[in-house]
């Protein structure tokens, strides 16, 4: 990255990926096995900084990242259709977390001062 780290996130399951994104646009998944150890991550929109992102907890291909504009994407890492948009809020969001149920609901939380909880199709509650 070029910018501050915003966030950081390790796979549930392989100790040497893990993804991190930052304030100069970039959405990036490392893997430390590699020679060059960071493959940068299409982001819904290049223009706008994700700010967070965090690793499914039993779907070891889904990832979600927040943005600037309070957007929420859930993506599949093997396709390239797997890509879900949502306008969670109003600012940009700060922090998303997976719970760790068999059915995973996202929270994520945002400057706006509101919390949002959906199903990990981001869907409403």
């Amino acid at each position: 990255h070029s910018q501050p780290v915003s966030s950081v996130s390790c796979s549930p399951v392989d100790e040497s990926l893990f993804l991190s994104c930052a304030q100069d646009g970039r959405l990036l998944l490392w893997d430390r096995r590699k020679p060059k150890p960071a493959s940068r991550l299409d982001v819904v929109s290049p223009s706008c900084s994700p700010t967070a992102v965090v690793w499914h907890p039993h779907q070891s291909s889904t990832i979600a990242y927040g943005d600037e504009l309070g957007r929420v994407t859930v993506r599949d890492l093997q396709t390239s259709d797997g890509v879900r948009t949502i306008n969670a809020h109003s600012r940009r969001v700060s922090r998303l977390t997976f719970s760790s149920e068999s059915s995973p609901l996202l929270a994520s939380i945002s400057d706006d001062c509101s919390v949002a909880v959906v199903t990990a199709e981001l869907r409403e509650m």
